[in-house]
């Protein structure tokens, strides 16, 4: 029997497939990565009219990318893909929260987290008590609340990402049993969940044991069932120029109009504006991903890093920060301030952006490397 004859029966045998990793599809890695890096952007005190365009799409891109992945598959096997979630997504969480829990009188004490400066809107920190702690650790393991606001701001995506992700499979499992059919379910569940999330805001009622009232995980599974009609149809996509240009259109037409966002603050002319400017400004991504599928290694690592960036960059922020301090002469407490030291340089952002995507993802490549090895 010949080599490759023998090579392809064994892996038969272990339930595998062959790979070749040259023809890997980057593709969403690359998605991934610029998405990660236009977040940092956002937090690291860009321009404004840059960050107002940044948000109408950066967070939809995130949901879309990981609904891409979803398989009908899943509602059948609904044990497997909780643990799957469970280990992929509440576990990180939950780990880095803590962590971060238990640094923080250090991180207190140390100036990084201060009650001189703090958020934008006036907002500080103290001291933790052993009842703080506890009731923050509480927090963290029941409600995927509690972390650290100051170093961790972006985790609530963490939450709203695990509990969308469970809200796509159980409801279209649901619903599955109406329409018999898988598609009809997920795109049935995605109109549900978006309305929902329009009488959130529109009646400021918030849904009981969500933290943060479950607006932005409702609007989670629209996208996330964007993501899977998005990889169902690919193919059209993928070599459609028409609608390329069409969404650079809406995008930029809807962004003039009203810079919509899935924030907190956020409000109903928001969540009427957001799937239009979320679906086109992420397919403008998804085109230019494909076009640089071969040549972006490093983007598309960053993409699969993209964990490592979203927890370090906040904390990474601060050593850019002590340049900035120093060049302008700044108090040291404002290291402090949250996501960033207001801006005195409009272009000190891009080196802030610089250091906080490059440190998480050399430690990522560091801890990863010596894992595996």
């Amino acid at each position: 029997m010949a080599p490759l004859q023998c090579k392809q029966m064994l892996i038969k045998r272990e339930g595998g497939t062959p790979t070749n990793k040259s023809q890997r599809d980057n593709t969403i890695d690359i998605l991934k990565g610029i998405g990660i890096i236009l977040m940092v952007i956002g937090h690291a005190g860009s321009p404004q009219l840059l960050h107002d365009y940044i948000y109408t799409f950066h967070m939809p891109l995130f949901f879309i990318a990981s609904g891409y992945f979803f398989s009908v598959k899943s509602i059948s096997n609904k044990l497997q893909f909780f643990i799957k979630k469970i280990k992929g997504i509440y576990k990180p969480f939950v780990l880095c929260s803590i962590l971060f829990l238990l640094l923080h009188n250090i991180f207190f004490k140390i100036g990084i987290i201060n009650d001189m400066y703090g958020s934008v809107d006036g907002a500080t920190s103290h001291l933790y008590s052993i009842k703080e702690i506890a009731y923050h650790a509480f927090l963290i393991f029941a409600k995927m609340d509690g972390y650290e606001g100051f170093l961790l701001g972006a985790y609530w995506f963490m939450r709203a990402l695990f509990l969308s992700s469970l809200i796509l499979c159980f409801g279209t499992w649901v619903l599955n049993i109406i329409f018999k059919s898988a598609e009809k379910s997920i795109f049935t569940l995605a109109i549900l969940c978006l309305i929902t999330g329009g009488i959130i805001k529109y009646t400021h009622i918030h849904i009981p044991f969500i933290a943060q009232g479950g607006y932005r995980e409702m609007v989670g599974v629209f996208f996330m069932s964007v993501g899977f009609f998005m990889r169902k149809y690919k193919e059209f996509l993928s070599k459609n120029s028409f609608v390329l240009i069409v969404c650079i259109i809406v995008s930029f037409a809807l962004f003039i109009i009203h810079p919509a966002s899935i924030e907190m603050k956020s409000g109903f002319v928001d969540w009427m504006i957001i799937p239009f400017s979320g679906i086109s400004g992420t397919y403008v991504i998804y085109y230019l991903s494909q076009r640089w599928n071969k040549s972006n290694v490093i983007i598309s690592y960053m993409g699969q890093k993209s964990l490592w960036i979203l927890t370090l960059h906040l904390l990474v922020f601060k050593l850019s920060e002590l340049l900035e301090i120093y060049i302008y002469d700044l108090p040291i407490q404002m290291i402090g301030c949250h996501t960033i030291i207001p801006p005195i340089d409009n272009c000190f952002f891009i080196l802030h952006t610089v250091v906080a995507v490059s440190v998480p993802t050399f430690i990522a490549y560091v801890m990863t490397t010596k894992r595996e090895a």
